[in-house]
């Protein structure tokens, strides 16, 4: 019957090493997509807001000169 291993008496042996996947990379890549698509998001909701408001302004603008003009 085979004793089971301690902290101590365990070692590595080359057969028993895995291969690095790239876990840490690619979880790391995602977290920097997704920050990067969030930012993007709020960027672009950001200049469509202010455009609409130019865009209104603009055109109340136009309105009240063509009101004062008749």
């Amino acid at each position: 019957m085979a004793r089971p291993l301690t902290a101590l008496h365990a070692r590595r042996r080359p057969s028993d090493v895995r291969c690095d996947v790239g876990d840490i990379v690619v979880g790391w890549l995602v977290r920097v997509v997704a920050s990067v698509a969030v930012v993007g998001v709020l960027l672009f909701d950001a200049v469509s807001i202010a455009a609409a408001k130019m865009s209104v302004t603009d055109q109340a603008s136009m309105a009240a000169r063509a009101a004062s003009d008749n």
